[in-house]
């Protein structure tokens, strides 16, 4: 079974003891009183389509598009209906191709995104032109030097993302006249009251978020710990609603010449994916330690449900872990890549 390289970048375990959390991340389901387990459908195993360790998911209409890094490329859409499958994105360092993408990210209902966190390079692919032209190629935006980022959400006209920044939290990215501004500042790690920007963004780089539909906020959620974001859009700025903080990682933290985080091997596992609606926020919650469950720690049978002023709705238990989800709108389903024991898309309906 095999995970994305992005959620293992940078977790250097430590065998020895580190800072402990505060609070624990056993007692984060007792905050929802509204409780199901429901039982996925599998659509498909991802080996039909000659894909074996998917990363990253979006599903458009009757298509999915998965992050797929083999030697030749980073991303595969795939026609669902007609078991077709289109690679984008080559694996490479020439003209329109990426060493290493994250993504992929919806745009709108025929757009997705990509970014090379490389070149600072992002890729907008038209899913359906992608499907029905061979000769089609993606569109790239090249992106200014300080506003190459690690993680993004994109929409037709504005970007939201985070990265290893010299200003603030997030970064605001506007497309038609390539603008960008850095807003709002971490809050208080416990044990580091005076920890520099530099290590707070090392420290939180591991991020997932998504941009609500109508485009007014955002949701942002850690994979290293029990922390959600909600955030307003307000033209070209970003205001913080709520920042939710069940349980903060297990880490020891150097901030020497070269600033250095070391995550613990029994640090819990946090939020390992996000997907929203102009509803709720819907987040994969692991809580599972490495040191016990290895890569399965990064699987996740709880998908909670919050409301956008961050309130505990509902706590779905899966039969079927996933590791990424997409939501269809249409369908009110949820979309996700499971191990059953190996790779497969499954439908949760909610």
């Amino acid at each position: 079974m095999k995970y994305d390289f992005f959620k293992m970048i940078g977790l250097i375990f430590l065998l020895s003891a580190c800072t402990s959390t505060p609070k624990d991340s056993r007692k984060l389901l007792s905050h929802f009183k509204d409780k199901e387990a429901i039982k996925a459908t599998i659509i498909s195993d991802f080996e039909r389509w000659g894909i074996l360790n998917p990363m990253g998911i979006v599903k458009l209409d009757n298509s999915i598009t998965v992050g797929y890094r083999n030697s030749n490329t980073n991303i595969s859409i795939v026609d669902i209906e007609n078991n077709r499958r289109r690679d984008i994105i080559p694996r490479g360092a020439g003209p329109g191709e990426a060493a290493y993408v994250n993504g992929p990210t919806a745009v709108d209902n025929n757009i997705i995104a990509a970014i090379d966190i490389n070149t600072g390079n992002l890729f907008k692919c038209n899913i359906k032109q992608a499907l029905k032209d061979s000769a089609y190629q993606p569109q790239i935006h090249k992106l200014p030097e300080n506003a190459r980022s690690l993680i993004m959400a994109v929409s037709d006209t504005f970007m939201i993302a985070t990265g290893l920044y010299k200003e603030g939290k997030y970064m605001y990215y506007s497309f038609p006249d390539d603008t960008y501004n850095f807003f709002l500042d971490y809050a208080p790690f416990p044990g580091y009251d005076d920890m520099s920007l530099e290590t707070q963004n090392i420290l939180f780089r591991n991020n997932m978020l998504e941009i609500r539909p109508d485009k007014k906020a955002f949701a942002c959620v850690n994979i290293n710990c029990g922390m959600l974001d909600i955030c307003n859009i307000d033209g070209k700025k970003i205001e913080e609603v709520k920042n939710i903080c069940y349980y903060y990682p297990k880490v020891h933290i150097d901030e020497g010449k070269t600033a250095s985080v070391a995550y613990a091997r029994d640090n819990d596992m946090g939020f390992e994916d996000v997907e929203v609606t102009n509803d709720y926020i819907y987040v994969l919650f692991s809580g599972r330690k490495y040191s016990e469950e290895g890569a399965d720690a990064f699987t996740c049978h709880n998908l909670l449900v919050f409301d956008w002023t961050g309130n505990p709705v509902k706590a779905y238990e899966l039969d079927i872990p996933l590791t990424y989800i997409s939501y269809d709108e249409k369908e009110r389903a949820i979309y996700g890549i499971g191990y059953n024991p190996e790779a497969v898309l499954v439908k949760y309906n909610l």
